[in-house]
This record gives structure tokens, sequence and C-alpha cells, in this order.
């Protein structure tokens, strides 16, 4: 059975964009791609949203193919810190 990995860690490794405000935005699709790549999964969309907003993302308008999600700079910055390491 794959365990879920922690959402923050996903974050810190995945490819990410910006929005015309400044904001970083993740896709949902990269989300599972990352975790596929570790052998494990993303818990559900639901939980990956609460889990989002915990981290302090928004839900903003979806992506070619998922949900995404926009974070401040000093919030990706910070999250990025915690995992560099790994």
């Amino acid at each position: 059975m794959q365990t879920p990995v922690p959402p923050a860690q996903l974050v810190a490794k995945a490819r990410t964009g910006f929005t015309r405000d400044g904001r970083v935005t993740v896709e949902s699709t990269e989300l599972q791609r990352i975790a596929q790549e570790a052998g494990c999964r993303v818990g559900r969309h639901a939980r990956l949203s609460h889990a989002m907003k915990a981290l302090g993302a928004e839900r903003i308008a979806n992506g070619h193919e998922g949900v995404r999600y926009a974070f401040s700079i000093p919030t990706i910055a910070h999250i990025r810190e915690q995992f560099k390491d790994q």
C-alpha cells in the first residue's frame, strides 16, 4: 500500500510558475507526479486542498490539467527551506 507524502515536501520539490501579481503557483498534477516518482501517493483532493490551505496557499483558476494553488514568495521560500536537504 502506498503511503501519502506530506504536502509541504511535495510543494518544496515541485516545479512552479507565477501569477500576474507575482505569487508562486503549483499545480496538483505536478504534486501527483512527484509523489508517484517517490513511490507514494497524494491523498484525496479534498485533503490536499485542506493541507494546501494550511500551508498558506490559495486556490486559483484551474491549470490545463488540474487545480492550481498560489503561495506568496515568503511562504514558498519557508517551505523550501524546511525540506532543502531532502
